[in-house]
């Protein structure tokens, strides 16, 4: 972050650890790999503490690869520890307060969020957090968690700027409930579960096959959340697919008829039911149904 980040990222100014003579992960593996004339440059600078030569360095450790190995590295470390906390008991305390927090506001909508990384290999993982957020231009949001511990999903996002959403079905949810689990970076949900990749004319990122809502979206935007440390991501839709069984004249989607799950939270998976639709809502006229 020291040479690739910005000052509110890392809480300090940019070069702060070559103005300190700090001989860090990336600056030893551009010396390692780097050309002669490169690790001379970076050894002066550390040595005299030489922030004219920042870009220059900033440079070498782009080309050298230095700053793809160093995030990968604390990618893994941090894995190890996520995975080392994971082995520690959950107090009851903290299982109920999950428990609690995570259900008193209602239902939430049940997604498959598939990606694909540069190097072309796929992932996916279930999403409670996606949200409408404009019809013009068409806009959706969703939450993403720390990126303090690897996320296959931002990662590739950010890499390729295309995700798929994909509604899950009454027969998914076991599967769909398995993305969550926590495997190493790089590994794809695809291949631990009974998930299968769908693919369409001109779209690289893969579809979850039998999902009866897919939508093709593309990155727009992101916003920091500093009170829980997480991100809200702002996509257009490109491209939507849906069993068109489930269309009205009106164009509005009765995704009851998909058997499409809600969530109630974190682990309690529904099947909605429609009850009724009503019009329009004009003041001083009585409320109106369209099936009645």
């Amino acid at each position: 972050l020291d040479y690739s980040g910005n000052e509110t990222e890392i809480g300090k100014n940019i070069g702060d650890d070559l103005t300190e003579g700090k001989t860090t992960l990336p600056l030893i593996y551009a010396m390692k790999n780097g050309t002669k004339q490169q690790s001379l440059l970076i050894q002066e600078a550390i040595k005299n503490a030489n922030f004219d030569k920042l870009d220059a360095i900033c440079d070498i450790l782009k080309t050298t690869g230095a700053l793809n190995y160093t995030k990968s590295s604390a990618h893994t470390h941090a894995l190890k520890a996520t995975q080392s906390l994971e082995s520690l008991p959950d107090t009851k305390e903290k299982i109920e307060r999950l428990n609690l927090i995570n259900s008193c506001t209602g239902y939430k909508s049940a997604n498959l969020i598939a990606t694909k990384s540069i190097d072309e290999k796929p992932n996916v993982a279930i999403f409670s957090s996606v949200t409408h957020l404009g019809s013009e231009p068409a806009l959706i949001g969703f939450i993403m968690r720390p990126t303090t511990v690897p996320r296959d999903t931002y990662k590739n996002i950010r890499e390729t700027g295309f995700f798929t959403v994909n509604h899950i079905t009454l027969d998914m949810i076991e599967d769909a409930h398995h993305t969550s689990a926590n495997y190493e970076l790089g590994i794809s949900e695809f291949d631990k579960t009974k998930l299968e990749e769908e693919y369409k004319k001109g779209i690289l990122i893969p579809f979850v096959k039998g999902s009866p809502v897919q939508l093709h979206c593309k990155y727009v935007n992101e916003y920091y959340i500093k009170e829980n440390d997480t991100i809200h991501v702002i996509a257009s839709i490109e491209n939507l697919f849906f069993d068109e069984n489930l269309q009205h004249e009106d164009g509005w989607l009765q995704i009851d008829k998909g058997n499409v799950i809600a969530l109630n939270g974190l682990d309690g998976y529904c099947l909605p039911k429609l009850v009724d639709r009503f019009q329009y809502a004009r003041k001083d006229k009585p409320t109106k149904s369209f099936f009645k």
